[in-house]
């Protein structure tokens, strides 16, 4: 045989052989989960065994650990009002060998401590109030084991709504070195809506099964490594290259899979790769490291070649798949949608439900006048879907869920590729004519909660002549490019908020509180998440209306790189002259992003404003465009308006 042919011989056995590994690991690694599903709301499991016997490890497992039974309640308060003022103590305090669930709940603050799960201490429910305001951190480095600032050795322990962060190489003057926020070191451990914060090896994922769900997890050198055996679902990585220095490059992953029988490995499910590069997606800590993004969106920050071998010579998989919609602005098919019976669906959910997976053709979906009171969800493997109502005013989907922001939703759009127009989306559990209604039925009248009307985690998501209404938590603009055009947004509290990339166009925003104004005191119309200098995230509003009878600040900063631009938008009188509240972040003033240019009207006085707002010149709000911030690619000028 010639030399030339052994090579490409030999080669497609390799190719073969990579197929097939592929092929085993993404059976391995498949659960029946949907994407959007929060904890005990999980689909079946159907998740075969491993060439070392063992599952992995998704949310339904977690389920199975009957977190609901709860034996012990303990509350962590640094201010004294609680059962322990440090976390430490209040876990030193579980039984050994602890046999029934323990939840300790911590209230909001930073807790500057270590902080360790031994290992005989299962059963533990750790929850903070939100990733945001119950944040866990120290600065050690030097050890990647004994430097975490947190360190979880017991199995079956959950953790939902905390930041764990390592503040050693964040601060200026300190030598780069392995600076870990949590280590995990056991099996069946699951991470809700956790934030984990440091620059090298802020995640040790070490060994067992573990289950990430909607966390945020920051840095750049092998940020998130390890031998275990782990899924990452609906995560943000935020990879921060820029803090390396000029020309050094950053990597996601460094996993350790030791074996060809070795189960471990990391799969990223739906999540969104962001901030500064260059950035490998992984580098092989071991021979047969192994690595798996799944429907995954990168921005242009990932190396042209992905991955590195380092060490080894490894087997790393890529699956990155973006959906756009074939056939330019035509409709494959259209449906219809109608309560009084003519059409082909009397719900929304059930002409959403008809629509094939992973359809890459638009299909319009017709809805007809009426009021639809249920929940509707169009899950991430719906894409390219036309939601077409004949007017706002007649077409209105609206349900009463409330308390839980991720599970009060009326409306949720996880799919990319989505268009909805002359529709209303409301959530009426707060709404102002609320009060007469229970007056009526003699019940009491709530107090103002979060009840989101819509939520949108899908990318290249547009809105035209549609309505937002709610009070509190109305608009969830949780994560990708988001357009609206000639909207109505009503609310009272943080009614348009989260880390989306949004622009919203020739938009009215009521801001009022209805028959709740006096409980509310005053209003905020934005609260936006942006993370870091390197997130892209943020709201502009060009030209517009703001008006209400509610006092009102123009936003409130629910993250520490929180960005919204007001350009050309006429203010009513009841705008607060302060204009913005940093809220949850005092000392990041100086990272906000707040600003308005050439706005009028009675409320556009800027001479009263907090001295921590931008101004910006031409070239700056040049950068707010539609073109430039949402619209780079075009998407908007190719999408179906009939």
């Amino acid at each position: 045989m010639k030399p030339v042919f052994l090579v490409l011989f030999l080669m497609a056995l390799l190719l073969l052989h990579c197929q097939s590994d592929a092929t085993r690991f993404i059976l391995e690694v498949k659960t029946d989960a949907k994407p959007d599903a929060e904890p005990g709301k999980l689909g079946t499991d159907g998740k075969p065994v491993t060439a070392s016997g063992a599952k992995v490890l998704d949310a339904k497992d977690v389920r199975k650990m009957k977190i609901d039974v709860i034996t012990k309640r303990i509350i962590v308060d640094q201010s004294g009002n609680g059962n322990f003022i440090t976390i430490q103590k209040a876990i030193d305090s579980v039984p050994s060998r602890n046999a029934a669930w323990t939840r300790i709940h911590v209230k909001a603050g930073i807790y500057n401590e270590k902080v360790n799960i031994p290992q005989d201490k299962p059963r533990i429910l750790l929850e903070g109030e939100s990733r945001r305001n119950t944040i866990i951190q120290f600065g050690d480095g030097g050890d990647s084991i004994q430097s975490s600032t947190f360190s979880l050795s017991a199995e079956e322990v959950v953790v939902m709504d905390i930041t764990f962060q390592n503040t050693h190489n964040l601060k200026p003057g300190n030598p780069l070195t392995w600076a870990p926020a949590a280590l995990i070191n056991a099996d069946k451990a699951a991470f809700y809506r956790c934030g984990f914060i440091s620059l090298q090896d802020t995640l040790t994922d070490s060994q067992g099964r573990h289950y990430f769900e909607s966390c945020y997890i920051e840095g750049a050198l092998d940020f998130i490594w390890g031998n275990g055996r782990s899924i990452y679902q609906n995560c943000i990585l935020n990879v921060t290259a820029s803090l390396l220095g000029r020309g050094q490059t950053a990597y996601i992953t460094s996993q350790g899979r030791d074996s060809s029988i070795d189960a471990s490995g990391f799969v990223f499910k739906y999540c969104l790769v962001l901030g500064t590069g260059p950035a490998y997606l992984g580098r092989a800590y071991k021979k047969h490291a192994r690595v798996l993004f799944y429907r995954t969106k990168m921005s242009n920050i990932i190396a042209p070649k992905g991955w590195s071998a380092w060490n080894y010579a490894a087997l790393f998989l890529k699956i990155s798949i973006a959906i756009d919609c074939d056939g330019g602005s035509r409709f494959a098919s259209t449906i219809v949608a109608d309560k009084s019976g003519h059409g082909q669906f009397q719900t929304v959910q059930s002409a959403i439900n008809s629509i094939p997976p992973n359809n890459n053709r638009w299909i319009k979906l017709q809805i007809k006048p009426g009021v639809y009171k249920e929940k509707v969800n169009i899950s991430r493997n719906k894409p390219c879907i036309f939601l077409e109502g004949q007017d706002p005013s007649v077409t209105i989907i609206t349900f009463d869920a409330h308390q839980r922001t991720d599970l009060s939703t009326t409306f949720t759009f996880a799919a990319d590729n989505i268009v909805a127009k002359g529709i209303t989306f409301k959530n009426s559990f707060n709404h102002p004519w609320l009060l007469k209604r229970l007056a009526s039925n003699k019940v009491l009248v709530p107090g103002v909660t979060q009840a989101v009307a819509a939520r949108i985690l899908g990318d290249k998501s547009a809105f035209f002549w549609c309505r937002f209404l709610g009070l509190q938590d109305t608009l969830w603009s949780a994560r990708g490019r988001h357009y609206f055009s000639s909207c109505y947004i009503e609310g009272g509290v943080d009614f348009i908020f989260g880390n989306g990339q949004s622009f919203f166009e020739d938009c009215s925003i009521n801001v009022t509180g209805g028959a709740f104004e006096s409980q509310i005191g005053k209003g905020y119309i934005t609260a936006q998440g942006r993370e870091s200098p390197n997130d892209p995230s943020g709201f502009v509003f060009k030209r517009g209306r703001i008006f209400g009878t509610l006092k009102h600040y123009l936003g409130r900063a629910w993250g520490p790189y929180a960005r919204v631009i007001f350009h050309h938008t006429t203010f009513d009188s009841e705008v607060v002259p302060l204009g913005w509240f940093a809220w949850l972040y005092p000392g990041k003033k100086q990272n906000f992003m707040y600003a308005e240019v050439n706005c009028q009207g009675p409320g556009s006085d800027t001479s009263g404003r907090v001295p921590w707002e931008k101004k910006l010149n031409p070239s700056q709000v040049q950068q707010f465009s539609r073109s430039s911030f949402i619209d780079h690619d075009g998407w908007i000028d190719k999408l179906p308006l009939s």
